[in-house]
């Protein structure tokens, strides 16, 4: 583009020169610029030619800047994501270990309920303090997971599993106490199953392995029936036992 530039000042100089030199004379110097009009056109041509290469040189830049700008929003995300992996790993690390400390306490506290369904309600308050203590945890460790877990699967199962368990029957008897039992390991064995979920979603997330298990869901499943039947089973009787009339 410069060049072309150049060849076209220069031929016009010449023109200014030529006119000079021929006293003023147009028509002599009309002669001198049919002599040098070639020279304009290939200066005109060179122009065009600089003009083109300039433009597909300014094309592989831009093409070199878009590659680069791409690389960069790659290297971005995977930035982003890590930071978002490593943040939930925390979260969730601390809310499925909380929830784990509270269903121990459950369990506990419901063995106790079957084995010693005659003890006052003094004791029974006493024993609930691990519990309560337990979920007061699961409380403060559920915050943080909701402010940046945004996936609707796991907030389903999340909810689910982090619920509070009742640990009596409405009608409180001693037999109805060991029939509860059964509907704090029904509920229990629910928990579990949202818990599977919570972490199969998050090493799918993560991009670890995670391998299909029918036959291991089979049974699970066939499991989780039982204990729902015997809770079933349970509720019903509690329930015939606060209205012996029906």
């Amino acid at each position: 583009m410069y060049i072309g530039a150049a060849m076209i000042a220069l031929t016009l100089g010449g023109l200014v020169i030529a006119w000079i030199r021929n006293g003023w004379d147009l028509e002599a110097a009309a002669l001198t610029g049919d002599a040098v009009g070639p020279l304009l056109g290939v200066g005109s041509l060179l122009a065009v030619g600089a003009a083109l290469w300039s433009v597909r040189l300014q094309q592989q830049a831009l093409g070199l800047q878009a590659d680069e700008l791409k690389k960069q929003q790659e290297a971005l995300e995977r930035q982003l994501a890590y930071q978002r992996h490593a943040a939930l790993r925390e979260v969730y690390g601390e809310l499925l270990s909380a929830v784990n400390t509270y269903h121990r306490a459950v369990e506990a506290y419901s063995k106790r309920l079957y084995t010693h369904p005659h003890e006052d309600r003094r004791v029974r308050d006493m024993n609930k303090a691990p519990v309560e203590a337990a979920y007061a945890a699961v409380e403060r460790a559920i915050w943080p997971v909701q402010l940046i877990d945004t996936d609707k699967e796991r907030g389903k199962a999340r909810w689910h599993l982090t619920r509070h368990i009742w640990l009596e029957p409405k009608h409180d008897t001693t037999q109805n106490q060991r029939l509860y039992v059964d509907v704090i390991s029904y509920k229990l064995g629910a928990k579990s199953q949202h818990h599977v979920v919570i972490t199969r979603s998050l090493r799918l997330e993560f991009g670890d392995e995670v391998r299909d298990d029918p036959e291991g869901d089979k049974v699970a499943a066939t499991v989780l029936a039982a204990l729902k039947a015997k809770a079933d089973a349970a509720e019903a009787a509690i329930a015939a036992s606060a209205d012996p009339g029906k």
